[in-house]
């Protein structure tokens, strides 16, 4: 649907709370066969002309013996730079809150925001340092005031995709509070779209089967399926 947009001459754009280039992201930009090369699914999102870009995945943008902006060491199988790639594509680039709010959507055709090595920080973590990473609701609201600038329309998806990681830890705080996050986003889509009537906003799963249980107090029983 990205490539169909993009041959349209709409504008598009893809937000997630996980690496971005992890399997939902990456399900919208990459031909590759197996979910976890990434590198070349950076490759290639490098090549897509997606105009705005969200998430975290830092790691894969940078040489396997350079550190990415965080501090964090690359972990691509090549020495290869993509962010230079982005650039010399004209995208602005910001790794940090501070630098996100800085972004003007007005004078911002193409926006590369890449806010960890790995995922994002769950809610609950990025509340206690907002200065770090923005909100996913700001997320959306920026990727939406630059997109919206296109006259012909854009397509924009959004993740929540550290829910189904809560959810792998079992762990309820944490879901509980990506999933207000995640409707902090929706209500972002929604309110543009109560004054843009030709938008439409859909909200699925891609899988819900995160594997929130009761959990015994022996684990091995539990494993065995007793």
């Amino acid at each position: 649907i990205v490539e169909m947009a993009e041959k349209a001459g709409l504008s598009t754009g893809l937000i997630t709370t996980t690496r971005i280039t992890h399997a939902t992201p990456a399900a919208f930009y990459a031909h590759v066969d197996n979910r976890d090369n990434e590198s070349e699914i950076a490759d290639q999102l490098a090549k897509s002309n997606v105009e705005v870009i969200m998430g975290g995945g830092l790691q894969y943008f940078v040489g396997k013996n350079d550190t990415d902006p965080t501090g964090k060491e690359g972990k691509r199988n090549d020495d290869r730079n993509l962010l230079a790639d982005f650039d010399s594509q004209g995208y602005a680039f910001v790794y940090n809150e501070t630098a996100f709010r800085n972004v003007d959507a007005k004078k911002t055709e193409k926006l590369l925001g890449l806010f960890e090595s790995s995922h994002l920080q769950y809610e609950l973590e990025r509340q206690s340092s907002p200065e770090k990473e923005p909100s996913l609701a700001e997320m959306t609201m920026k990727a939406m005031d630059i997109l919206s600038q296109n006259p012909k329309g854009f397509f924009l998806m959004v993740e929540g995709g550290r829910i189904d990681h809560a959810g792998h830890e079992r762990n309820l705080s944490k879901i509980v509070a990506d999933t207000l996050a995640f409707d902090e986003a929706v209500k972002t889509a929604l309110d543009f779209a109560s004054k843009n009537n030709d938008t439409l906003v859909i909200v699925t799963a891609d899988h819900d089967c995160g594997g929130l249980v009761l959990q015994p107090d022996n684990l091995e029983v539990y494993e065995s399926g007793a």
